[in-house]
């Protein structure tokens, strides 16, 4: 997650992802360092309802790159070859009054 986000595990809250509620969506908006955009990490955004239940919503899935195949809702916003993506997931709130978000990592070898 620290390689993905750009930031440094020795040193805690360096920022992340942060997130707000829109009108009627959950918009959550993060960095990725343009170094892990390789095919081996994967990035997912998972959505629940009750912080129970992950499965039950869609999730987002978010593309290497900004050409690769990225879900609705997902914006990648390329900062430069040299610079950090900001990528913004805009989650529907309905039908639900309230709304979980989480970012997971995968790594395939």
């Amino acid at each position: 997650m620290e390689y993905v986000l750009g930031t440094d595990p020795r040193f805690p809250n360096q920022g992340g992802s942060t997130s707000a509620v829109v009108g009627n969506n959950l918009i959550l908006t993060f960095n990725r360092k343009d170094s892990s955009e390789t095919t081996d990490v994967g990035l997912l955004v998972e959505v629940s309802p009750d912080l129970t239940d992950w499965t039950a919503l869609p999730s987002y899935t978010i593309g290497a790159t900004h050409a690769a195949p990225t879900s609705p809702g997902v914006v990648i916003n390329e900062a430069g070859p040299d610079d950090t993506d900001i990528i913004t997931v805009t989650i529907p709130m309905a039908p639900h009054a309230k709304k979980f978000a989480r970012l997971a990592v995968t790594i395939t070898p």
